[in-house]
């Protein structure tokens, strides 16, 4: 009988003993970015009654973009968990909005000054769907661009969100011609 079979001999059957013999894993990430990652994530919110939010991410040490629209709750659950999940070291966000529920929330529930996430608001005429399509276009491998597309058709203010970061914070305008 073998040393590991030697230890399970318990009732009627036996199997190998497995608790201790296997092999320790890293631990997950709960977070998108890592230490020392630069994201800037511009939000904003339609008017009505259930609230859709747009947020793109931009990961500016990897050159990596996340756009998201959903309908959330008027708590902005989701949106606040969006948030906790990538960290963003920078909240961009239309100077309409200044005052709206949604800003309040997440100044509170992001702990803003605690963490030094930086909030910054950004005249309207950047919150453009066209210009979001136009960086999408240049930007995208050209292998996905009819993907993103097709995801992107319906998500006005997902897009919006990706080119007021990309005209105004990221100056991406310099580098494409």
């Amino acid at each position: 009988m073998s040393k590991l079979n030697a230890r399970v001999r318990t009732g009627t059957t036996s199997r190998p003993f497995t608790g201790r013999s296997r092999p320790k894993t890293a631990a997950t990430s709960t977070g998108y970015g890592f230490l020392g990652d630069d994201i800037i994530c511009a939000i904003s919110e339609s008017r009505g009654i259930s609230p859709s939010v747009g947020l793109s991410f931009i990961n500016l040490s990897t050159c990596e973009a996340v756009l998201c629209q959903f309908t959330d709750t008027p708590t902005f659950a989701r949106t606040c968990h969006k948030l906790k999940v990538f960290s963003p070291t920078e909240i961009v966000f239309a100077s309409t909005a200044a005052d709206s529920k949604l800003l309040s929330i997440i100044r509170e529930n992001m702990e803003v000054e605690k963490n030094d996430v930086l909030m910054t608001q950004i005249d309207r005429r950047y919150w453009s769907e066209a210009a979001g399509h136009d960086y999408i276009r240049q930007l995208a491998l050209p292998d996905d661009l009819e993907a993103l597309k097709l995801s992107l058709a319906g998500s006005y203010f997902a897009v919006c969100c990706f080119a007021a970061v990309c005209s105004k914070k990221v100056g991406f305008r310099m580098w494409l011609t």
